[in-house]
């Protein structure tokens, strides 16, 4: 909960009022600044919803793309065919993920 530290009257009333530690992680983050705290307009909701459906799109059209690189050198970006991307993963390199 962001440094938040939750009394056990306010656990007890998000558990009755079905709201869990990562609601009020995204209330932290859209939230509006009220006297004493916090409120979050259904338009900030929306407007928030609406940027994390066009970044999935962006997502979701990265699939297959290859990115050649030399250090902190791009050499070339492009949309690989499936033949090419099996080849690839054939080829074991130390792993890096977007994990990591």
């Amino acid at each position: 909960m962001s440094g938040l530290v939750a009394t056990t009257h306010a656990l007890q009333r998000m558990s009755q009022r079905g709201l869990s530690t990562r609601d009020l992680d995204l209330a932290l983050l859209l939230g509006r600044e009220v006297e004493n705290g916090l409120l979050v307009l259904q338009k900030d909701a929306d407007a928030f919803a609406l940027w994390l459906e066009r970044l999935a799109g962006r997502v979701r059209r990265l699939g297959g793309i290859r990115v050649v690189q030399d250090g902190d050198t791009l050499i070339t970006a492009y949309q690989s065919t499936r033949r090419k991307q099996r080849r690839l993963i054939r080829v074991p390199i130390p792993e890096r993920t977007w994990r990591s």
